[in-house]
């Protein structure tokens, strides 16, 4: 199975190459490079663990809509 850290690694990968330009990827082409090659390898189970985590976080989000604390947020006005 895939590891959080793994998965962490990879998705700031795919944001370095959003955002960095080839600028600075060529500063670190053999990490680049190697992050990738074991994203391809591995990419069903990246996905897999992705999927999990954000249906994860969604059940998080859900139960924290009617916890003690947003309702006395609420009560005072704080929150809509």
């Amino acid at each position: 199975m895939t590891n959080s850290r793994t998965v962490h690694t990879i998705l700031d990968v795919e944001r370095v190459i959003l955002t960095w330009g080839d600028y600075r990827m060529a500063e670190r082409p053999g990490q680049m490079y190697a992050a990738l090659a074991y994203y391809h390898e591995h990419q069903v189970e990246f996905e897999a663990e992705i999927l999990r985590q954000a249906e994860r976080t969604k059940a998080w989000a859900e139960a924290a809509k009617d916890s003690p604390i947003r309702q006395r947020l609420k009560e005072q006005s704080l929150l809509p």
